[in-house]
């Protein structure tokens, strides 16, 4: 194991948890758990009876499910929560965290919640063990970059969040410049509210109207950093300003972002580890025999990304799209963590096994690439 695994293997959840962290009861309703998100800009909050662990609702599941009451009592939405002890690793917590897509998890001893560990914790601790700072921007950011118009409908936003399972999405101008940043959770805010303002006004007769600008539900400033920065830039941004995403900017356009996920990934790259963790994620299959085929193609390319590099976590992503005759295209996009350095692509076709061996063959070409252009540095 090198230095920096041992230097983050050694931090544990003890070291970084927020105690006695902001609980629910099963029997509080749901207009009150939001009301708690909403004011502690919380995202997950555990669900306590008796100071026992009973679940976890959050404010990710919320969003996807618009329709639900709000007088619903907490309990018929919570789901079982993943828990983690004191004496956890960091590397470990991350790839909690990042293969169930949480932004925190509770820590449990002696069946009673101790506290509570978050993505934040983790970069904010990252940040005084001088860990993981020095990368380059560009080397970890997702790029290219969807961009929304603000004079665009919101459903717009919604539209693209959705079809790239992203929850924010930087916001232009008519020339392509940065103005503003566009978030999933802060889009159900504001629409929440616009449905209680819609609610009055119908009753008091005014007209609301159903086209909202992206522009009056956007966050300004955005946050951004220059593409010459390096990680430490990003993780200030993270920790002081308490935001998730950060834009990378090249004379004010857009050329990457780098979430507070991308740095949790990171950290869950370095975890010792004898084989590579694959995700698939946004697909069902009716066929399971499908899911065996590609699974086949990602495993016969990692023995030839394995000539580059050391492969440590890819997430893979795909949508499809319906078209004529209710054939699907499919679209897979693609993110490669190794130990310092993140390869993206994103690749379509109306065949899902020819498009997933085309992400990968991408992969193996960029890493074949940075190979040869760093050779002598550093193993990736």
């Amino acid at each position: 194991m090198d230095t920096l695994e041992n230097k983050l293997h050694s931090i544990k959840a003890s070291d970084i948890l927020i105690a006695a962290p902001l609980t629910c009861r099963p029997d509080e309703s749901l207009s009150k758990a939001l009301s708690y998100m909403d004011r502690y800009n919380r995202y997950e909050i555990p669900v306590v009876d008796g100071g026992k662990i009973l679940g976890l609702i959050s404010y990710t599941v919320l969003v996807k499910r618009r329709n639900l009451p709000l007088s619903v009592p907490i309990e018929r939405v919570m789901y079982p929560a993943p828990t983690i002890s004191p004496d956890m690793s960091v590397t470990s917590i991350s790839e909690i965290l990042l293969t169930d897509d949480y932004r925190s998890v509770p820590v449990i001893q002696n069946k009673k919640l101790v506290g509570m560990v978050t993505r934040r914790n983790i970069i904010k601790k990252l940040l005084e063990e001088n860990i993981h700072t020095d990368i380059p921007v560009t080397d970890i950011m997702n790029s290219p970059v969807t961009s929304v118009m603000q004079d665009e409908d919101i459903s717009k936003a919604l539209h693209e969040m959705n079809h790239l399972d992203e929850r924010s999405l930087p916001v232009v101008d008519d020339k392509g410049r940065l103005c503003g940043i566009i978030a999933l959770d802060h889009l159900d805010k504001f629409l929440r509210g616009k449905r209680e303002r819609a609610s009055q006004g119908e009753i008091k007769g005014e007209k609301v109207t159903p086209h909202i600008e992206i522009k009056s539900a956007m966050t300004v400033p955005p946050l951004s950093v220059s593409r010459d920065s390096i990680l430490k830039e990003v993780m200030q941004n993270i920790v002081e300003r308490k935001v998730s995403t950060v834009i990378v900017v090249e004379e004010g356009i857009p050329e990457g972002i780098v979430t507070s996920l991308d740095i949790i990934e990171l950290v869950a790259a370095s975890k010792p580890r004898k084989e590579v963790l694959v995700q698939i994620s946004g697909f069902e299959a009716d066929d399971p025999y499908i899911y065996d085929s590609l699974y086949y193609v990602v495993q016969r390319h990692l023995s030839k990304l394995a000539h580059h590099i050391t492969p440590k976590v890819i997430n893979l992503h795909i949508t499809h799209h319906h078209h004529l005759d209710s054939m699907k295209k499919y679209t897979v996009s693609a993110r490669l963590s190794s130990a310092r350095k993140t390869f993206i692509t994103k690749k379509n076709d109306w065949d899902l096994v020819k498009v997933m061996d085309e992400v990968m063959d991408s992969l193996v070409k960029q890493a074949k690439k940075y190979k040869d252009r760093t050779r002598g540095r550093h193993r990736v």
